[in-house]
């Protein structure tokens, strides 16, 4: 079980490494606290190895400004997911794209065991 946190917290650091990229690229973004993360009811739900411990979640938002950024995000989405085979929410909006790294978080296809 210790390499699985080893891995969910290394595709984490990876994650917010493409965050910096997307910044050095020019597309603008902010990070806050994931509302869940103090949420006693949804940790308590979400404490597997192989999802991202509740005081790490975060909201990534990115202020989009062309569908060339749009797109540099959503590719960049999908270099994390193939890198390191990991699941997490995003969600969009007129001038925006979010990624929810919180309990959505997780490794894919790791048995649901305690």
């Amino acid at each position: 079980m210790a390499q699985i946190k080893l891995k969910i917290d290394e595709a984490f650091d990876f994650t917010l490494t493409q965050v910096e990229e997307l910044k050095s690229a020019g597309i603008s973004s902010y990070i806050e606290t994931s509302s869940s993360a103090s949420d006693e009811s949804i940790i308590s739900k979400y404490n597997y190895d192989w999802i991202l411990n509740h005081k790490k979640w975060i909201r990534v938002v990115f202020n989009v400004k062309s569908r060339e950024e749009l797109n540099a995000i959503m590719d960049m989405e999908e270099k994390i997911r193939n890198t390191y085979s990991v699941a997490f929410d995003t969600g969009f909006g007129g001038n925006f794209r979010e990624w929810e790294l919180d309990w959505s978080f997780q490794l894919v296809n790791q048995k649901k065991k305690r």
